[in-house]
C-alpha cells in the first residue's frame, strides 16, 4: 500500500489541488481527499474521494496509522473548529505532518465601513444598533444565533434550507448559489434598502462582491473575524501548497 497524502476537504482550494500535484508525489503517495459528508456531491478531478467523519481525534488517528498518511492538508473551510482541532492533536500523536491550508482573509480597504465581531453571537448582540435592515450573508446553520433578535428587518441568504427551528423571526429567505456578480448585489441591497451586511471573513472570491458593493454604496459590513488557527504551518496560494509538498516529502 502506498503512503497517503490526506487532504481534508470542501472547500474550493481543497478542490483545486489534487490535479496540481506534480507526478513526482502522485507516483508515491495515494491522494485522498475526504468531505464531511455536508457537501453534496462532492467532485474532484484526480485522487480518491473519501466520504464522512472520521470519529474524533481518536478515530482520525486510527485512520491516520491504518492508511499510513505521510501528511495532512487542512483545507476546511476558515470557519472549521472541530475537524482543525482533531487534526491538530492526531497528528501530534502520530507525529504526522500537518499544514493548514487557507485562502487569504479579506482586508478593509478606503471606503468601506467596517465593525468586528469575534463570534456568531456577537454579531446578533450588534446588529440592532447598527442599522434599519440587515442582509445576513451567512450559512444555513449560523442562522440559530440570529432566531431572537428584533429591533430591526432581516433578510437571510443561504444556498441550503436551514431547519425551522433556527430560522430568525420575520425574516425573508433568499436562496442562491455563488458566485454573484458585483452589479447584481448593488441592484438586490438598493431595492431591498439593505443598511447592514453580516457576513463571515471567510475570503472567497466568488462572494466577495457583496463587499464591494457595500463599499460602493456606503453600506456598513458587520464582519465576523476568524477563529484563531491552530499552532501549525499556514500557507495560503495553490504555489506554496506544492512547494510545502515537494519540501516536507522528499525525504520520505
Amino acid at each position: 500500500m502506498k503512503p497517503q497524502i490526506l487532504i481534508l476537504g470542501g472547500t474550493t482550494e481543497a478542490r483545486l489541488l489534487p490535479p496540481e500535484i506534480p507526478d513526482v508525489l502522485t507516483s508515491k503517495y495515494d491522494i485522498v481527499t475526504s468531505f464531511s459528508g455536508i457537501t453534496k456531491s462532492p467532485k474532484i478531478e484526480t485522487g480518491q474521494i473519501r466520504i464522512g467523519g472520521f470519529g474524533g481525534i481518536k478515530g482520525l488517528s486510527n485512520y491516520i496509522t491504518a492508511n499510513n498518511v505521510s501528511a495532512i492538508i487542512d483545507a476546511t473551510h476558515p470557519f472549521a473548529k472541530a475537524m482543525p482541532k482533531h487534526a491538530y492533536e492526531a497528528s501530534k500523536i502520530n507525529q504526522c505532518k500537518l499544514v493548514r491550508y487557507l485562502r487569504p482573509e479579506w482586508f478593509e480597504e478606503t471606503d468601506d465601513l467596517w465593525i468586528y465581531a469575534d463570534s456568531l453571537d456577537q454579531a446578533a448582540t450588534l446588529i440592532p444598533q447598527l442599522g434599519k435592515h440587515a442582509f445576513l450573508a451567512l450559512g444555513s446553520r449560523d442562522l440559530a444565533a440570529f432566531k431572537d433578535v428584533s429591533g430591526l428587518k432581516l433578510t437571510a441568504r443561504m444556498i441550503e434550507k436551514a431547519a425551522k427551528e433556527n430560522l430568525p423571526k420575520d425574516c425573508q429567505i433568499i436562496y442562491a448559489r455563488p458566485p454573484f456578480h458585483l452589479n447584481e448585489e448593488e441592484t438586490l441591497f438598493s431595492e431591498l434598502k439593505i443598511d447592514i451586511l453580516v457576513t463571515k471573513n471567510s475570503g472567497a472570491q466568488a462572494t466577495k462582491a457583496k463587499i464591494e458593493a457595500c463599499r460602493n454604496l456606503g453600506i456598513k459590513v458587520l464582519m465576523i473575524n476568524r477563529p484563531a488557527p491552530q499552532p501549525v504551518p499556514i500557507i495560503t496560494s495553490q504555489d506554496q501548497m506544492i512547494h510545502w509538498l515537494k519540501e516536507e516529502l522528499r525525504h520520505d
